[in-house]
Protein backbone atom coordinates (compact mmCIF):
# COMPACT_ATOMS: atom_id res chain seq x y z
CA UNK A 1 0.00 0.00 0.00
CA UNK A 2 2.50 2.38 0.77
CA UNK A 3 4.60 1.91 -2.82
CA UNK A 4 0.62 2.61 -4.25
CA UNK A 5 0.64 5.75 -2.06
CA UNK A 6 4.33 7.23 -2.85
CA UNK A 7 3.22 6.59 -6.77
CA UNK A 8 0.01 8.44 -6.39
CA UNK A 9 1.44 11.48 -5.11
CA UNK A 10 3.83 11.48 -7.79
CA UNK A 11 7.06 12.35 -5.51
CA UNK A 12 10.35 12.11 -7.30
CA UNK A 13 13.12 10.27 -5.70
CA UNK A 14 16.48 11.69 -4.89
CA UNK A 15 19.30 9.35 -6.66
CA UNK A 16 19.92 5.92 -4.88
CA UNK A 17 17.23 5.35 -3.32
CA UNK A 18 16.04 1.60 -3.36
CA UNK A 19 12.85 0.44 -2.23
CA UNK A 20 11.68 -3.07 -0.71
CA UNK A 21 8.97 -4.66 -0.55
CA UNK A 22 7.80 -8.33 1.14
CA UNK A 23 4.15 -7.80 2.21
CA UNK A 24 2.15 -9.27 -1.07
CA UNK A 25 2.24 -8.52 -4.54
CA UNK A 26 3.22 -5.39 -5.72
CA UNK A 27 1.64 -4.73 -9.31
CA UNK A 28 4.53 -4.17 -11.47
CA UNK A 29 2.56 -0.88 -12.95
CA UNK A 30 3.54 0.19 -9.70
CA UNK A 31 7.09 -0.49 -9.74
CA UNK A 32 7.95 0.82 -13.28
CA UNK A 33 5.83 4.02 -12.22
CA UNK A 34 8.21 4.69 -8.97
CA UNK A 35 11.34 3.79 -11.11
CA UNK A 36 9.67 6.48 -13.85
CA UNK A 37 9.57 8.86 -11.01
CA UNK A 38 13.49 8.07 -9.81
CA UNK A 39 13.45 5.30 -7.31
CA UNK A 40 16.99 3.11 -8.22
CA UNK A 41 15.39 -0.53 -8.05
CA UNK A 42 13.17 -2.34 -6.41
CA UNK A 43 13.39 -5.91 -4.74
CA UNK A 44 10.68 -7.80 -4.25
CA UNK A 45 9.92 -10.59 -1.30
CA UNK A 46 8.59 -13.96 -1.67
CA UNK A 47 7.83 -15.61 1.45
CA UNK A 48 5.35 -15.30 4.40
CA UNK A 49 5.06 -14.98 8.04
CA UNK A 50 5.87 -18.40 8.19
CA UNK A 51 9.23 -18.93 6.01
CA UNK A 52 10.01 -15.09 6.20
CA UNK A 53 12.06 -15.06 2.93
CA UNK A 54 12.02 -17.44 0.50
CA UNK A 55 13.21 -15.61 -2.91
CA UNK A 56 13.94 -12.03 -4.25
CA UNK A 57 14.14 -10.20 -7.50
CA UNK A 58 14.75 -6.68 -8.60
CA UNK A 59 12.47 -7.03 -11.98
CA UNK A 60 8.51 -7.69 -11.94
CA UNK A 61 9.68 -9.21 -15.38
CA UNK A 62 11.93 -11.90 -14.09
CA UNK A 63 11.35 -14.68 -11.96
CA UNK A 64 12.23 -14.64 -7.92
CA UNK A 65 15.53 -16.20 -7.42
CA UNK A 66 15.00 -18.94 -4.26
CA UNK A 67 17.35 -18.05 -1.62
CA UNK A 68 20.51 -20.05 -0.40
CA UNK A 69 18.66 -21.29 2.88
CA UNK A 70 15.64 -23.28 0.89
CA UNK A 71 15.97 -25.99 -1.37
CA UNK A 72 12.80 -27.14 -3.69
CA UNK A 73 11.34 -30.46 -2.68
CA UNK A 74 8.00 -30.01 -4.93
CA UNK A 75 5.99 -27.75 -7.21
CA UNK A 76 4.82 -25.36 -3.76
CA UNK A 77 6.84 -27.11 -0.84
CA UNK A 78 10.29 -25.81 -0.19
CA UNK A 79 12.63 -27.33 3.00
CA UNK A 80 15.58 -25.73 5.09
CA UNK A 81 18.33 -27.02 6.97
CA UNK A 82 18.46 -25.96 10.51
CA UNK A 83 21.71 -24.70 12.42
CA UNK A 84 21.48 -28.24 14.46
CA UNK A 85 20.57 -30.44 11.35
CA UNK A 86 16.80 -30.36 11.57
CA UNK A 87 15.11 -30.51 7.94
CA UNK A 88 11.65 -28.17 7.99
CA UNK A 89 9.55 -28.58 5.40
CA UNK A 90 7.03 -25.54 4.72
CA UNK A 91 3.94 -25.65 1.61
CA UNK A 92 3.73 -22.40 -0.08
CA UNK A 93 0.73 -20.48 -0.12
CA UNK A 94 1.15 -20.69 -4.39
CA UNK A 95 1.50 -23.18 -7.16
CA UNK A 96 5.26 -22.46 -8.55
CA UNK A 97 6.95 -22.65 -11.96
CA UNK A 98 10.55 -23.74 -11.42
CA UNK A 99 13.64 -23.45 -13.55
CA UNK A 100 16.21 -24.65 -11.70
CA UNK A 101 16.54 -22.07 -8.50
CA UNK A 102 14.43 -19.82 -9.97
CA UNK A 103 10.67 -19.66 -9.47
CA UNK A 104 7.84 -17.97 -10.31
CA UNK A 105 3.99 -17.86 -8.83
CA UNK A 106 1.63 -19.57 -11.24
CA UNK A 107 -1.30 -16.82 -11.71
CA UNK A 108 -4.59 -17.55 -11.07
CA UNK A 109 -3.66 -21.04 -8.86
CA UNK A 110 -3.35 -19.10 -5.41
CA UNK A 111 -4.55 -20.93 -3.11
CA UNK A 112 -6.96 -19.54 -0.16
CA UNK A 113 -5.41 -16.46 1.64
CA UNK A 114 -6.07 -14.10 3.74
CA UNK A 115 -6.03 -11.19 1.51
CA UNK A 116 -8.59 -8.27 1.13
CA UNK A 117 -11.00 -8.41 -1.80
CA UNK A 118 -11.08 -5.83 -3.83
CA UNK A 119 -14.45 -4.67 -2.38
CA UNK A 120 -12.99 -5.07 0.81
CA UNK A 121 -10.28 -1.86 0.51
CA UNK A 122 -6.62 -2.17 0.86
CA UNK A 123 -5.92 -3.03 4.96
CA UNK A 124 -5.24 -5.56 7.35
CA UNK A 125 -7.69 -8.40 7.79
CA UNK A 126 -7.66 -11.00 11.01
CA UNK A 127 -9.14 -13.57 11.74
CA UNK A 128 -10.38 -14.09 15.35
CA UNK A 129 -10.60 -17.60 17.03
CA UNK A 130 -12.28 -17.83 20.78
CA UNK A 131 -11.51 -20.71 22.56
CA UNK A 132 -14.75 -20.76 24.61
CA UNK A 133 -18.07 -20.00 23.92
CA UNK A 134 -18.63 -16.33 23.85
CA UNK A 135 -21.41 -14.14 23.70
CA UNK A 136 -20.43 -13.02 19.54
CA UNK A 137 -22.07 -9.49 20.09
CA UNK A 138 -20.06 -8.68 23.10
CA UNK A 139 -16.40 -9.80 21.90
CA UNK A 140 -17.34 -7.71 18.59
CA UNK A 141 -17.63 -4.69 20.63
CA UNK A 142 -14.94 -5.32 22.50
CA UNK A 143 -12.58 -5.74 19.70
CA UNK A 144 -14.22 -2.83 18.21
CA UNK A 145 -13.11 -0.53 21.00
CA UNK A 146 -9.67 -1.77 21.10
CA UNK A 147 -9.20 -1.34 17.54
CA UNK A 148 -10.25 2.41 18.01
CA UNK A 149 -7.93 3.40 20.39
Amino acid sequence: MLWKKLEKLNCQFPENVYGVTSTGPCPAETINSLRGQGLARMTEVYGSSETGGVGFRHDPADMYTLLGHWEQTGNSTIERTSAGGNKQQHTLQDNLEWQGTKFKPLKGQTKPSKLMRPEEGERLKAFIVTVDDVEYATLEKELRTLAAN
